[in-house]
This record gives C-alpha cells, sequence and structure tokens, in this order.
C-alpha cells in the first residue's frame, strides 16, 4: 500500500472516524444526555454508552475471528432479525447503565482506554489473519 500494512491503514482511517465522532459527541450540550424520543428508545447519552459497548464487542468478535476462535457470548437463536429484536431491549437498558460515565464528558474520558486496548489489540492481528 505504500504507507503501511493494511491494519495500519485501516486504524487510521478508524481514527479520522473516530475523531469525528468524538468532536460530535463532545458538541452535544449535557442537557440532551438523558433525553429519548420515547421511554424504550436510546437516550442520547445511551447512544454514547451503546457505542463504546459496541467497540468493546466487536473488537472482541474480531479478535477471536482473526484467531480462528467463535465468538458468541449471547446465545441467541433464530435468523438474524429474530437476534436482533431479542436483543434490543437488554441492549437499551444496559445502555442506561452507568459504567461507561453519567455525562457525555464523562464518556469521553472512559472511552480513552477503550479505544486504545482496540487500537492496541488490532494492531496485533497478523496481517495474514486480516482476511
Amino acid at each position: 500500500m505504500g504507507h503501511g500494512t493494511r491494519m495500519q491503514e485501516f486504524l487510521r482511517h478508524f481514527g479520522r472516524h473516530r475523531g469525528w465522532t468524538r468532536g460530535f459527541v463532545a458538541a452535544i450540550p449535557e442537557q440532551y444526555f438523558g433525553w429519548s424520543p420515547r421511554l424504550d428508545d436510546f437516550t442520547c447519552g445511551g447512544l454514547v454508552r451503546h457505542m463504546m459497548a459496541a467497540e468493546v464487542f466487536w473488537r472482541r468478535l474480531i479478535v477471536a475471528g482473526a484467531a480462528g476462535e467463535p465468538f458468541d457470548p449471547f446465545q441467541l437463536p433464530g435468523d438474524l432479525q429474530a437476534r436482533v429484536e431479542a436483543f434490543r431491549a437488554p441492549n437499551v437498558a444496559a445502555a442506561r447503565r452507568e459504567k461507561y460515565g453519567k455525562t457525555f464528558a464523562d464518556c469521553l474520558a472512559s472511552w480513552e482506554p477503550i479505544q486504545a486496548e482496540t487500537e492496541a489489540a488490532l494492531g496485533a492481528i497478523a496481517e495474514e489473519n486480516l482476511d
């Protein structure tokens, strides 16, 4: 590629998108952290927490896949649509927990070590295991 490995190129791309996402989150007024359009939807802050949890999940999935290991922690039955529907309510509930922060600023701070771990884990994947 001329600018490094495929993973280095991906990490640079991912970093640009992450920077845009972080900038967007930082621009949202804190008063909207707990707002949602309906009671059973993600709050604005819950969406940020969801993105953080999703990064942890997808990192584990990618690392396991690159190592040739299965990773299906939820063990949900059915096709993709049934699995997504079954997981929606618990996913929204998990995003309402304060594990990653109570404000947008808290979440952005909590996200930094998650992001560093993602970069380190993905950067350690051997080039031949990317496909």
